[in-house]
């Protein structure tokens, strides 16, 4: 497959580093990104030619690329401009989660991919890891009999939260989206694959709890570089980023903090740039916690909870049968047999839960999946298609709409 990509950040890096590993089955044909420093060091690394290489994606798009697909990873506003351009253009897509911040602009999306019949899939990787096919198998096979309930929690952790959700790019809704969109709209994806089920009514509650003014300590300054309390406070921006410098590892998040390793970069960017304030003197206003509560047909239920203030570890999930149970912890699995009354132990592996680490093999998992489907033509492979990604997000939109207006919301 010749892949370009939209977006030369985090993600898009992330995704395409597949190609390195595997250039057999994926090549990366051209790349947009309007940061110059980012399009160049991506270019590099993947041999692009200067003929290759785009400031926007709609100069790429008018030089019509012979790529067989484009992988889009622009920030959360700017999904549905280039997604409904390049579908129309006949080429398939690959969107980083979430499809776009509001139903309008989901629905713009799905009918663009529809009406051209393109190949699509949305970046759920948390579907494609081996962690739940694991869990899929045991279902399966009626090991624990018929699914009731489930609980999922989600620990987003402390710095994770603080540095993408006060201080970065996603701390804002009218800038990005909510949180629950954002960080777990690929986990709502997830319980409705799991369970297998309707949904037919959504509760939600959260809040902006302790990432604000007047949780801020007395003494507090408005940089960490500045402030009188730093050295006691578990957000502090130099010892986070300071730690991942002196270990030399130029991966997320720091690459998001500066273009390339060297002190005075980041020395600069913490007195001055977005990464350096204090966590209680940011314009954030997502939530920091929130939960959500699925009721399904057949009277099955679904929990949720996406939490800030946690480790960074994978996500903590329990499945309630009829003749038996099931709960891990993103590593490990057990399943407790109700006859028996025994636990019985199975192991993944599969890498740790963060960004950096390829979410568990998700990220990649997600690649081959995509790659197999253009390959055979079999839309299957991907486990979550366009209707389907279209229905977990209008979930986390009833969710959102529960949280404002504080009522039970009906799905339909």
């Amino acid at each position: 497959m010749r892949l370009a990509v939209v977006g030369a950040g985090s993600r898009g890096r992330a995704y395409s580093e597949y190609a390195l590993k595997y250039p057999e089955r994926l090549v990366i044909n051209a790349v947009a990104e309007p940061d110059e420093f980012r399009r160049n060091s991506f270019s590099r690394r993947f041999a692009l030619s200067e003929d290759r290489r785009f400031s926007t994606w709609q100069d790429l798009l008018r030089r019509k690329p012979e790529v067989d697909a484009v992988l889009i990873t622009t920030p959360d506003n700017d999904h549905v401009n280039p997604a409904v351009a390049f579908a129309e253009g006949g080429y398939n897509l690959l969107l980083e989660k979430p499809m776009a911040p509001d139903l309008d602009s989901c629905l713009r999306i799905v009918k663009a991919v529809e009406e051209n019949k393109v190949l699509f899939g949305l970046c759920h990787v948390l579907l494609y890891t081996p962690h739940t096919r694991l869990i899929r198998q045991i279902i399966d096979s009626g090991e624990i009999g018929e699914l009731i309930s489930l609980q999922r929690l989600e620990p987003v952790g402390f710095w994770h939260f603080a540095h993408s959700y006060v201080r970065g790019n996603w701390r804002r809704e009218d800038t990005s989206s909510s949180s629950l969109l954002a960080k777990s709209c690929h986990d709502i994806d997830w319980i409705l694959h799991v369970m297998g089920q309707e949904v037919v009514s959504v509760s939600s509650f959260g809040s902006l709890n302790h990432f604000k003014r007047e949780k801020m300590p007395r003494e507090a300054g408005d940089r960490c570089t500045s402030c009188p309390v730093e050295t006691a406070c578990p957000y502090s921006a130099p010892r986070f980023y300071g730690k991942y410098f002196e270990q030399g590892d130029f991966v997320w998040p720091l690459d998001t903090v500066i273009p390339e390793l060297k002190r005075e970069l980041l020395d600069e960017a913490l007195r001055s740039g977005p990464y350096g304030r204090c966590v209680y003197r940011c314009d954030n206003d997502v939530m920091d916690n929130q939960v959500v509560n699925l009721a399904f047909s057949d009277n099955r239920t679904a929990d949720f909870s996406m939490m800030a203030f946690t480790e960074t570890s994978h996500r903590k999930t329990r499945l309630f049968g009829s003749r038996g149970m099931l709960e891990t912890d993103g590593e490990s699995v057990r399943v407790f047999d109700f006859l028996t009354e025994k636990w019985r132990l199975e192991t993944v592996k599969s890498g740790a839960a963060t960004a950096d680490s390829g979410h568990g093999g998700g990220d990649f998992g997600l690649m081959d999946a995509f790659l197999a489907a253009w390959e055979t033509g079999d839309q299957s492979m991907i486990k979550s298609s366009v209707q389907e990604s279209l229905l977990s997000h209008r979930v986390v939109f009833a969710a959102e709409q529960s949280r404002i207006e504080k009522r039970i919301v009906p799905f339909v």
